[in-house]
């Protein structure tokens, strides 16, 4: 906050004296004839009858006003500023050049001989009214072009500025995100599994290049199948059984021997909705050793996968199971357990009428 507001000060201080030294130019260029304005008495005039730091405070003050008005969004209030700011300029200005110049003349006579040298080479006008007149246009119009170009200016800034906030926010969201995303993933997907292909990968791309890209294009296609469960919470049975693919030829391509088969028994239409990636863990109850097997059925609207040569699986797995299949299918499914062997599960999927 300090460093913020020392910015600000050292900002309206450049405007405001930036603006004074360029009202000096302007004038000295308008009325300084000839070589004239390039004389240390011309330069010793324009600081006194002309009053440059008088001009650069002015300066400052219009600065200041835009620079509030913008930060408190007071428009009004920035009118207002500017009139009273070149109001008072306009009538404070030629009556604090008539105090100066009697106090060089008192105290500073050689500099008063210099200034009034420099003062004859262009006209001398009183302080009347058409004088002040003058300094109030000068005041409203160059003022009032000062105010507008530093509230443009800070206006812009402080819309870059937003906009770089924007995009570290929506950055940081989308790292947020993206590591939501990649824990949904790993709750779903066994992280060991994208651990050990990382390491198959690095393994043969060192020896054997060409297996290594056959790796790569199946771990691809199997996160290519997956991601979509991680945007949306359900899936169809079609998009599950894609991913049940990816993931078989993946594990066989990384000689882990997955064991399992998929086969449609009798094809229907499989666009039956499924919880997204709720496939993986009923495929990860695999028994090791065995021969899996996943078959599918549809007709007479219902599909029907049954799932063969499982493992045990524990109670909060099936009440998992039992959840996630209530949320999208109400109580419209069904669950069964071969009492017996407990190797086989068969999920029925029962269509609204």
């Amino acid at each position: 906050m300090i460093g913020e507001s020392s910015t600000r000060r050292r900002r309206i201080l450049a405007w405001g004296t930036a603006w004074g030294i360029a009202m000096t130019v302007v004038e000295q260029l308008a009325f300084t004839p000839g070589e004239a304005w390039a004389t240390a008495s011309m330069l010793l005039w324009w600081l006194t009858k002309w009053l440059t730091p008088v001009w650069c405070l002015v300066g400052c003050i219009f600065v200041w006003v835009a620079d509030r008005a913008v930060r408190q969004h007071k428009i009004r209030g920035s009118l207002l500023g500017w009139l009273t700011v070149a109001v008072i300029s306009a009538i404070g200005q030629p009556l604090l050049s008539i105090r100066v110049q009697t106090w060089i003349r008192e105290f500073l006579p050689d500099a008063a001989a210099l200034t009034t040298h420099g003062a004859g080479q262009i006209p001398l006008h009183p302080p009347t009214m058409s004088l002040a007149v003058y300094n109030l246009w000068i005041n409203l119009f160059y003022g009032g072009l000062l105010m507008m170009a530093y509230s443009l200016t800070l206006r812009r800034e402080r819309m870059r500025s937003l906009l770089h906030a924007t995009a570290v926010a929506r950055n940081h969201t989308q790292a947020i995100l993206d590591e939501a995303r990649l824990q949904a993933l790993q709750r779903q997907v066994d992280p060991a599994l994208l651990l050990n292909s990382m390491g198959e990968l690095e393994k043969r791309y060192r020896n054997e290049p060409e297996r290594a890209e056959r790796l790569l294009e199946m771990l691809v296609e199997f996160l290519r199948c997956a991601m979509p469960g991680l945007r949306e919470p359900i899936s169809t049975v079609e998009a599950e059984l894609r991913l049940a693919r990816a993931y078989v030829r993946l594990q066989e391509e990384r000689g882990s021997g997955s064991g399992w088969s998929i086969e449609e028994l009798q094809h229907g239409a499989l666009q039956a909705q499924f919880p997204s990636l709720l496939m993986l863990p009923l495929l990860a109850l695999g028994a090791d050793g065995s021969n899996s097997l996943l078959t599918t059925q549809a007709a007479n609207g219902r599909v029907t996968l049954t799932l063969s040569g499982l493992r045990e699986a524990s109670l909060d797995f099936e009440q998992l199971l039992r959840t996630r299949l209530q949320s999208v299918h109400g109580e419209a499914f069904t669950v069964k357990r071969d009492p017996s062997t407990k190797t086989v599960l068969e999920i029925t999927l029962i269509a609204e009428p």
